[in-house]
């Protein structure tokens, strides 16, 4: 056994002054454009997965993308006019996977169209309903936008089609321009419009300017109208749309980063996992930031700090405060007038569009709240609070340590702290099984709480945690087990993860009895293809892992593995920057996924920004456990 849990718990409080390893890396290099340093590229990349929706206000860039406004498609003049729009099309795209397919079909009305509207959403409904300029408090405020832009191509060529933004809630005169508001809560601006233009059979793109407008209030971010006159001749009118967004940088709002990379597939990984952001990832990629250091890096830091204070304190269906496993990428808050509790924006959570079934999903592994990943959010919040000096961060943290008392707080067997708890509002499940990893992760967090608050009461849950982290210890092969069976009592002895190994060596520092025995127990069983997989069957390289076991070899003074292990990462590292989940496709963990039909958990060789937050604090020598 590494040693007593008295004794680790002396030994974590001196660990407080060794945070940086000093592996020798200067961070203040990682914000020079011009440099191609692996460490700057990665920075970078997350910069990137970051500002993906946010360096513009998309429309449109993806079906069911998490960066998408004004979700709500209304027909024109009314359901029966002849128009029809495809959102999932394929092999047409202007870019990424699918585009939209927009018709009009000769028939009882002279005219059809789309408004891509914001709607409206309750809190008993699935889908946004229509606005037309009656509801308060449920538009846009854009001001500040320069021009509309869009990209579009006629299936023939020569198709005669309007594109405009604004309008609703507007009388028009007979050639269809606003005349006045008549509504109560219409658009601030009148209709703006490219007047009909003739489609070419190739992509070009389009703009509509709107400075000069007032964009105080949009509902109506965007339409099209098709006419039988302009289009005499043809009995259907078919074209395309793509990349519709509007010139208006919000790089300063809330929002966290989605977790993957991922391809233009509408079905399998790419699309479920598409919008997800994890509430992990995002924790590590701000520790990441403070510890690159740089003055857009801690920018981006308090960005994503202030992000997990806002999602704690505004779930959708805790009165208190709750931290979900993942949120939605793009906007953080739910979209204006789209109020699901008491009439008040919440933190968004993630779904996906099934273009097979024309209907949106969650992930009920996604809505759910784990011990562990609250315990990364409490870490980095306390890192945040400890660099930043923002005194919320440390409230936010010590509520969310009250969160896990009462929620995971855990009796049976050698005690500790529960899985958690999983699935939606309606049918909330408590999480009978035990995890290693988890209570490491709390064992710090409450640790570092009690450092932070001078409120010693948190020792006590620092103490359970470590109590049971140390009932996982395995003797006679040197290692430790993942944790309990569902009873919360039995050992799991099914599956023995990696980063149990890693984590325990950078929870309790390197002069713990032991720690070096659990890298030897890493290196003995876990080595493959010159990286480490996530369990013992050597099916790829578990890149994240691979980061994790140089840092620790870091911390024991095993330079020679640190930078083996990094090379292998760097040999790995995608042209975006990212570091990729693992070396191949479906590289199996041996846990299963608490979702309908049990799935394998498996990763994806996708850029990930775990791996690559995981990479820069180790090429940058920084303990994200006590940073």
């Amino acid at each position: 056994m590494p040693g007593t849990a008295s004794r680790w718990g002396g030994l974590v409080a001196l660990f407080w002054g060794c945070a940086a390893l000093q592996a020798g890396a200067d961070a203040d290099v990682a914000q020079d454009p011009g440099s191609a340093s692996p460490l700057n590229r990665s920075v970078r990349f997350l910069c990137q997965m970051m500002d993906r929706y946010h360096t513009r206000f998309d429309i449109y860039s993806e079906v069911g993308a998490g960066g998408n406004h004004f979700p709500c498609l209304a027909r024109m003049p009314q359901e029966d006019s002849g128009a029809w729009m495809d959102v999932c099309c394929t092999g047409t795209a202007h870019s990424g996977g699918s585009s939209i397919e927009c018709g009009y079909e000769r028939g009882g009305s002279p005219w059809g169209g789309f408004y891509f509207l914001n709607g409206v959403l309750g809190p008993g409904d699935r889908y946004p309903q229509q606005n037309w300029g009656t509801e308060p408090d449920a538009g846009y405020d854009l001001t500040g936008a320069k021009r509309l832009v869009f990209w579009a191509r006629g299936r023939d060529g020569g198709e005669r089609v309007e594109f405009f933004c604004g309008g609703v809630g507007w009388s028009v005169d007979f050639r269809g321009r606003s005349i006045e508001p008549v509504t109560s809560y219409p658009d601030s601006l009148p209709k703006v419009s490219t007047g009909f233009i003739r489609l070419t059979r190739e992509w070009k793109e389009y703009s509509i300017d709107l400075r000069g407008m007032d964009l105080s209030h949009v509902i109506g971010g965007f339409g099209w109208v098709v006419d039988s006159y302009r289009n005499r001749g043809r009995k259907s009118v078919v074209f395309y749309l793509d990349d519709v967004w509007i010139e208006l940088p919000r790089t300063d709002a809330l929002r966290f980063m989605a977790s993957f990379e991922t391809g233009g597939a509408l079905v399998g990984f790419d699309n479920v996992m598409r919008n997800v952001a994890f509430t992990y990832d995002n924790a590590m990629a701000l520790i990441a930031f403070l510890a690159e250091g740089g003055q857009d890096s801690r920018r981006r830091a308090r960005i994503l700090a202030d992000s997990l204070v806002y999602a704690a304190y505004h779930d959708r269906g805790s009165s208190g405060v709750r931290l979900r496993n993942a949120y939605m990428c793009g906007d953080l808050q739910t979209f204006p007038g789209w109020g699901l509790k008491n009439g008040d924006p919440v933190a968004r959570l993630p779904n996906f569009w099934d273009c097979r079934d024309q209907e949106v999903y969650e992930d009920r592994m996604a809505v759910s709240s784990y011990a562990g990943n609250v315990a990364w959010a409490m870490i980095a919040l306390l890192a945040a609070h400890r660099h930043l000096g923002d005194v919320e961060y440390l409230r936010c943290a010590a509520d969310l340590g009250q969160w896990v008392v009462e929620v995971c707080r855990d009796e049976r067997g050698a005690a500790g702290f529960c899985g958690g708890i999983e699935g939606w509002e309606t049918g909330l499940q408590r999480v009978g099984w035990k995890a290693t990893e988890h209570n490491l992760d709390l064992m710090v967090a409450f640790y570092r709480l009690a450092a932070a608050t001078g409120d010693r009461s948190w020792l006590r849950y620092a103490r359970e945690a470590e109590s049971f982290v140390e009932s996982m210890w395995d003797g006679r092969e040197g290692k430790f087990w993942t944790g309990t069976l569902e009873d919360g009592i039995t050992i799991n002895t099914n599956v023995v993860p990696l980063d149990v190994q890693t984590w325990s060596v950078l929870a309790f520092g390197a002069g713990i009895n032991g720690a070096a025995v659990c890298i030897d127990y890493a290196l003995s069983h876990h080595v493959c293809g010159g990286g480490v997989d996530f369990n013992r069957d050597c099916d790829g390289i578990w890149y994240e892992g691979t980061a994790q076991l140089a840092l620790a070899a870091l911390q024991l003074g095993r330079t020679g593995l640190f930078e083996r292990m990094l090379a292998t990462i760097e040999a790995a590292q995608l042209e975006s920057g990212a570091v990729p989940a693992a070396s191949v496709d479906g590289l199996t963990t041996g846990f299963k996924v608490s979702v309908e039909g049990n799935p394998d958990w498996v990763y994806y060789h996708r850029g990930h920004v775990g791996a690559t937050a995981w990479y820069v604090l180790a090429r940058l020598g920084v303990n994200p456990f006590w940073f």
